[in-house]
């Protein structure tokens, strides 16, 4: 939404002759009989916002009033806030200092923050990793909140999605202790095979056929979960590709074994 602004102005061009703010306001289509309807989520007025932050480095601090990171109004907005103007916020540097901060990780009492720090691991090219750690202190934290658990498990996933195939590797091991840690969880399972499948994709031939190997390891200790069967059989698809084509042929091999024995 980061180019709404100038939308509007060329819009505006297309407004006729108003006589009154009722017209104006019925021109724009804001009118619901003689009601003014909400805009939600208020993209006009997080623009503004967006504009001050650009503009005062003061202006930013009073996004993050004292005790912010337990509010849910507050969290609702900048949750809205980031995912419809990162782009631009990413250069901001201003805005980043007060949320990532580690004080703010260690007093946070609301899902909403982690949820904050998630959507930080999936946009961020900068501020990822530190979002994905602060991730970790609030898991910490609150160690029996399985929402918090699955949270954590995917800013890892995340994180390793921008990574090289060397960083990668280190946070997808992260991620299998982790999800090793809550076994009986098969969502936290299937964000771990995701993790392996996304992670032999960068490797080479030789590195990828050893995580596909853990990828089968995975699968074959929950056989029952078809969604992993299939992630595993997607993996030997494009491990084949990589491959001489001896090896690629005992690979697809097993790939048609998986199909047949689960129906795909």
């Amino acid at each position: 939404y980061s180019d709404l602004w100038e939308e509007l102005k060329k819009q505006a061009v297309n407004i006729c002759a108003v006589d009154s703010a009722w017209d104006l306001l019925g021109q724009l289509g804001l009118l619901k009989g003689k009601a003014i309807a909400a805009l939600r989520p208020d993209l006009v007025g997080e623009y503004f916002v967006l504009q001050h932050c650009q503009e005062d480095k003061e202006s930013v601090k009073l996004l993050f009033p004292k005790g912010w990171q337990s509010e849910r109004q507050t969290l609702e907005f900048l949750f809205r806030f980031y995912l419809d103007y990162h782009d631009k916020l990413e250069g901001i540097a201003a805005f980043w200092e007060i949320p990532l901060g580690n004080s703010v990780a260690q007093n946070s009492t609301h899902f909403g923050y982690a949820q904050f720090l998630l959507n930080v691991t999936c946009f961020s090219r900068n501020n990822a990793e530190c979002a994905c750690n602060l991730l970790a202190m609030v898991r910490k934290k609150h160690d029996k909140h399985e929402l918090l658990a699955v949270c954590y498990a995917k800013g890892l996933f995340n994180l390793s999605w921008g990574q090289t195939a060397e960083a990668a590797e280190e946070t997808v091991a992260k991620l299998g202790q982790f999800c090793k840690a809550h076994k009986d969880s098969a969502e936290l399972v299937l964000i771990y095979a995701k993790g392996l499948f996304n992670l032999s994709d960068k490797q080479t031939a030789e590195a990828a056929a050893g995580t596909i190997g853990r990828l089968k390891e995975l699968h074959e200790t929950h056989k029952e979960n078809r969604e992993l069967a299939l992630i595993y059989a997607r993996g030997l698809y494009y491990l084949a590709e990589k491959q001489r084509p001896d090896e690629a042929a005992a690979t697809l091999a097993e790939m048609q074994r998986i199909q047949l024995e689960y129906g795909f």
